[in-house]
């Protein structure tokens, strides 16, 4: 009979007061359905793979996942990268001294995930330079990445140029061209700073 009761007592044990209700169930399960979408979203979209579904999922998530940063890699290396892109700069200083740089720069940015910022950077601001893109846009972060480099350097004058390293094609490999042959490179001036 102490049995019996001792079980009847257990099955009417109330619920923890921890658990969640069905309700907030729900919403935290759509939530991370749309989450997991967006994530998936990302590789999805971009080309050669279109379809009218991924595009339709892109376009609907694409706040979400620029505001999280959920697509910005996948169109940068695959499936055919294109060129990379640097910022080579040149200041000068209120007693007339000279100095430069480019930006990614491996030897003094470690670790590699300073580095692979600083690289993010400058493809950011090449992206930028698109046909469309308002060009007010360009020059407002120009002119942020120039000021940065003055600070650091104690200049009072900074020249950016935009450095695009174009990947060799399978022939020029075949014959014999390294990835720093200086025929890959190619410069076009972004601006001149000045300290106001």
């Amino acid at each position: 009979m102490m049995a019996t009761s001792a079980q009847n007592e257990s099955i009417a044990a109330p619920a923890p007061s921890g658990s969640v209700k069905p309700g907030w169930r729900v919403v935290i399960s759509a939530l991370l359905v749309v989450h997991l979408l967006a994530v998936v979203t990302g590789p999805w979209a971009f080309a050669p793979l279109h379809s009218t579904l991924a595009d339709t999922c892109f376009a609907s998530l694409q706040p979400y996942m620029e505001a999280l940063a959920l697509n910005n890699g996948y169109r940068f290396f695959a499936p055919e990268p294109g060129p990379s892109h640097a910022i080579r700069y040149e200041f000068e200083r209120a007693d007339g001294t000279r100095g430069g740089g480019v930006l990614p720069d491996k030897g003094s940015q470690r670790p590699r995930l300073r580095y692979h910022r600083h690289f993010m950077l400058t493809e950011f601001l090449n992206s930028l330079d698109a046909p469309g893109a308002p060009p007010e846009l360009s020059e407002a972060y120009a002119e942020s990445y120039a000021r940065h480099l003055a600070h650091e350097n104690h200049a009072r004058v900074v020249t950016l140029y935009m450095r695009r390293h174009r990947l060799p094609t399978m022939a020029e490999v075949r014959g014999g061209m390294q990835l720093t042959d200086a025929s890959l490179y190619e410069e076009k001036l972004i601006g001149k700073f000045q300290e106001d």
